[in-house]
């Protein structure tokens, strides 16, 4: 027995085992000559320490900073059980006013093409527009944009720039090529009341 044993040890195996004696004895020696409570978080690396290490139930409430949890960290389940039931419903309120749009599609010409406008406008100049409705338009937001409107002498407009605004209750639109110069140019407009 001690033939055979004699062929398998190499320089190799015999400081593997040395190698294992003295990590399960240093270990040994550190669990049983540590001071109870020797160890505390300025010896632990940052993140050394996961849920897994931890005993089960070792951190409650009274262990917790005030403030360290918040909602967005409790499980969905947490969260609606904090929830209390619902209450019944309230009163129905008052309808409120609904948003009115204008819209008009006015040809380079200044001719109305489509939308609710009720006229009372047109080209005033060039590359310059008053688009009216069967109201004041004083108080509104608008937006409008260079777009392709049958009739008129320009029908695709080109690259360019437009503007809109209220004046004197209607809407005043500009548009302009894209060097600056006014021109007549096609466009749809939009008006939130």
């Amino acid at each position: 027995m001690l033939e055979r044993l004699k062929t398998h040890l190499s320089y190799a195996n015999v400081m593997a085992t040395i190698a294992v004696f003295v990590a399960l004895g240093g270990t040994s020696y550190a669990a049983t000559k540590l001071a109870r409570n020797s160890v505390g978080s300025t010896q632990i690396r940052a993140k050394a320490v996961g849920s897994s290490e931890l005993k089960s139930r070792a951190v409650t409430s009274s262990k917790l900073r005030s403030g360290s949890v918040t909602a967005s960290k409790l499980s969905t389940g947490a969260r609606n059980s904090l929830r209390g039931p619902q209450g019944p419903v309230g009163p129905v309120g008052p309808t409120g006013p609904t948003g009115i749009t204008f819209r008009a599609a006015v040809t380079s010409a200044g001719s109305l093409s489509a939308g609710n406008a009720s006229g009372g406008g047109g080209r005033v100049g060039n590359g310059d527009y008053r688009v009216g409705f069967d109201r004041s338009m004083a108080g509104c937001v608008f937006t409008a944009t260079l777009v392709r409107v049958p009739g008129g002498g320009t029908v695709d407009p080109p690259a360019g720039r437009i503007t809109a605004a209220e004046d004197n209750g209607k809407i005043a639109v500009r548009t302009f090529d894209v060097d600056g110069t006014p021109r007549d140019l096609p466009f749809h407009v939009l008006a939130a009341c």
